[in-house]
């Protein structure tokens, strides 16, 4: 049976070994202009990985996923780093970045969740984000005060346990610090950090 892309629609190809094995759900030529950018940075001495640079295409594809609500989406993030990453993190426990409950409500899904749930791991929803602020809106010095609005949800202990922080977007990583620094304190056996992408923006704070 053909298999048609899910961004650009036109039907797969099969180039190389890589996309017979692992039917991808996006053809090569998207893939390739989804900004590949593979870095790892540091916040709060944890190791964070970055599989895209946030712009051009991945800037569009993101805003019709969370935007447009076009959830078949979910699969073509992490598409070409599946195998990889359940590799990687076998035996760990998947704890997104909160986003407000209303937005998931409204969407229909969270777009954290519904994009990492594709490494079939457990998911741990420890973290929550007590009020809406929309980070675009807020002023530099107004963001970092923002995440003080995510807390931990009571009785979930992360103990012992292989945590894997996951998230969309990394800007100023005032988000991402203060989820470290409440995972941190659950004495967790080891904490590591996963992004979709990584903004261009000076002013993310490493």
């Amino acid at each position: 049976m053909d298999k048609y892309c899910l961004i650009c629609m036109k039907k797969i190809k099969i180039q190389g070994f890589n996309q017979l094995l692992f039917n991808h759900p996006i053809c090569h030529d998207c893939f390739l202009k989804m900004n590949r950018d593979v870095k790892i940075v540091k916040i709060n001495g944890i190791k964070v990985l970055s599989l895209f640079k946030y712009k051009d295409m991945m800037v569009n594809l993101i805003y019709q996923y969370k935007a447009c609500n076009d959830i078949v989406l979910s699969s073509v993030f992490l598409s070409y780093d599946l195998l990889y990453l359940r590799l990687v993190f076998k035996g760990f426990y998947i704890v997104p970045v909160p986003s407000y409950i209303d937005h998931d409500i409204k969407r229909g899904f969270n777009h954290v969740k519904e994009i990492f749930k594709h490494l079939n791991l457990p998911i741990i929803d420890f973290l929550k984000k007590e009020k809406d602020f929309k980070q675009s809106s807020l002023s530099y010095k107004e963001r970092k005060k923002s995440v003080s609005n995510i807390n931990k949800n009571a009785n979930i202990s992360l103990k012992d346990k292989k945590i894997l922080l996951v998230d969309d977007i990394l800007t100023t990583g005032f988000t991402l610090k203060r989820c470290i620094e409440l995972i941190l304190k659950e004495n967790p056996e080891t904490l590591k950090v996963v992004v979709i992408c990584c903004s261009s923006s000076k002013r993310v704070e490493y």
